[in-house]
């Protein structure tokens, strides 16, 4: 399966994976290698990830542009082809982070993986009913094979609609832990270092997975809200209307009620390229209300100068919000 995760040090993964795939191209490529790149892909998750976003892209980039030696000759053909095989396994790096039409987008036999951009928000049915919907910055991977119902989350946020069905639940892994549907419609945050998932209708259980850490699951209902890392996990209570309203997204809308001037700085950042900026600590607990479109960050910041008579500068890409 794809696991999601790139380590911290993911370039020479990358490099790996790449030299890799350079290989499974030459001529005398043998029995013996393939095994050696079979138990390379088996050593880690992190392994089979770079692999194989790097071969996706590669396999697009082939129908993109063909390479072909230019001459007859067997032996500077062979060096052509590898030295335009590299080039263009180097160009498919940028190729599979910049994407095709604004979403990363690629197929593999078992999965699908879909992803959003900053500010992007995609929408995935299902023959079964299942609705799953992308926010800003997400990448998740599907199985193709509709009867197992699993997804990965890689990262961002998805909102999940399940058509239940108690004979094949809907198991959604998210790093070391997996997310069980059952008859429900909750919200998946993946952030650097915890998972959070709020229950809006239904149940879901939610557990670890990692055999080298402690074991812990929890089973929600409707407004409980699980915040898991890889040692702790935490299950408190919200008002479902709040729940929804994390939920603007889906119509393109921040909704902040009593929320503070930081978090609501951070909710823009994530949706936009230009970023915000608090230039002054003791505005940070400043509460918030009012609903704005995901891109108006420069309304955002002239209702705080208008409301709270903070300071407004624009710099470069950034829009610094002080007293």
């Amino acid at each position: 399966m794809i696991s999601p995760d790139l380590p911290p040090s993911a370039k020479p993964v990358r490099e790996e994976a790449a030299a890799w795939l350079l290989r499974t191209t030459a001529p005398d490529w043998s029995a013996k290698q393939q095994k050696q790149l079979d138990d390379w892909l088996s050593a880690s998750e992190f392994h089979r990830a770079a692999y194989w976003r790097l071969e996706a892209a590669w396999k697009e980039a082939a129908r993109l542009a063909a390479i072909r030696p230019s001459k007859p000759d067997r032996a500077q053909a062979g060096k052509a082809f590898i030295r335009g095989t590299f080039r263009a396994i180097a160009a498919v790096a940028v190729f599979a982070i910049v994407g095709i039409g604004g979403y990363q987008i690629y197929s593999r036999p078992d999965v699908t993986v879909y992803a959003t951009p900053v500010g992007g928000h995609r929408t995935l049915t299902f023959p079964d009913g299942t609705i799953i919907e992308l926010s800003t910055n997400t990448e998740v991977s599907i199985a193709n094979d509709l009867t197992r119902r699993q997804a990965w989350l890689t990262k961002g946020e998805v909102y999940f609609q399940i058509a239940h069905n108690p004979d094949h639940p809907f198991v959604v892994t998210v790093g070391g832990h997996k997310v069980t549907d059952l008859g429900t419609k909750f919200l998946i945050t993946r952030g650097e270092k915890r998972l959070e998932v709020a229950l809006l209708e239904g149940r879901a259980r939610v557990e670890t997975i990692n055999a080298n850490g402690p074991q812990r699951a929890t089973e929600l209902t409707p407004g409980e809200v699980a915040v898991a890392t890889a040692d702790t996990m935490s299950v408190t209570k919200r008002p479902v209307a709040k729940l929804s309203n994390e939920l603007g997204w889906r119509k393109g809308l921040l909704i902040f009620d009593g929320t503070t001037l930081a978090d609501a700085v951070s909710e823009f950042n994530k949706y936009n390229v230009e970023q915000i900026v608090i230039r002054d600590p003791s505005i940070l607990k400043l509460r918030v209300n009012g609903t704005f479109p995901v891109h108006a960050r420069q309304e955002f910041a002239d209702v705080a100068h208008a409301v709270f008579g903070l300071r407004v500068k624009a710099q470069g890409n950034e829009t610094l919000i002080f007293k």
